[in-house]
């Protein structure tokens, strides 16, 4: 009977044991999980907001610097945490990228101001692959490149209601070059040139899926407005 006792007391401490863990396993799940919400919300916010200030960096340097930080620090993290992801973020553009950064390091024996070309090299070379290769690892999934879309496209109307404000409001004869949040019309011109190709690209996605709405309403009148501000921006370069 006493074994019989001392088995049964065995089995409900043993249940007992199991249950606790069961609920501190359960509340871990709970809490990596609003964790993993959070970071989620975060990030999206970070890459969100470098988008639509990106075209409007000079404006806000300190803000770019911040979230270019946090983007790098996305991308160390990655590398560090899952170096299978990173090889998964190899792209055919690795090979000249690193060719051509190894090139401007060499080429900083014949610099006749070392300092500030290092600054320039820096800030400028190095701060645009850090930002491929973490959106490229950032946009594995669907649901991020949506966001990186809508936060362009926000980005992008808000460039062309000023351009179209200063085209309709402000125009003159002797400033007839609207120059939009840039601050030159020649600057205004580049992003225009360069981001018209994405809506023609956009449009033929929509073609091809049957979304004929969105190109009717969306693409078609943002491709105009997009001519119409190239135009106006008189840029020659980007022509």
């Amino acid at each position: 009977m006493r074994a019989i006792f001392r088995d049964e007391k065995r089995r409900a401490k043993s249940d007992e044991k199991s249950g606790i863990l069961k609920v501190i396993l359960k509340t871990n799940k709970e809490t990596l999980h609003r964790f993993s919400s959070s970071a989620e919300i975060f990030l999206n916010s970070v890459f969100a907001l470098f988008v639509i200030i990106l075209p409007v960096e000079r404006g806000t340097a300190s803000l770019y610097y911040i979230l270019l930080g946090f983007m790098a620090l996305y991308l160390i993290n990655s590398i560090i945490s899952s170096g299978a992801s990173f090889r998964s973020a190899k792209t055919p553009c690795d090979l000249p990228l690193f060719a051509f950064a190894g090139w401007c390091f060499f080429s900083l024996v014949w610099s006749i101001d070392l300092h500030i070309t290092i600054r320039y090299l820096v800030r400028d070379l190095m701060a645009y692959i850090v930002v491929y290769y973490s959106t490229i690892i950032y946009m594995r999934k669907k649901e991020r490149l949506e966001v990186l879309v809508r936060a362009f496209l926000l980005s992008h109307l808000l460039i062309l209601a000023v351009g179209l404000y200063q085209l309709f409001f402000s125009f003159s004869e002797k400033t007839w070059r609207i120059e939009s949040v840039f601050g030159n019309p020649n600057m205004l011109g580049n992003y225009l040139i360069v981001t018209l190709p994405v809506f023609f690209v956009w449009y033929e996605y929509n073609l091809r899926n049957g979304h004929v709405k969105i190109n009717n309403f969306l693409i078609i009148p943002l491709i105009t407005l997009t001519e119409l501000e190239l135009v106006h921006s008189g840029s020659r370069g980007a022509w």
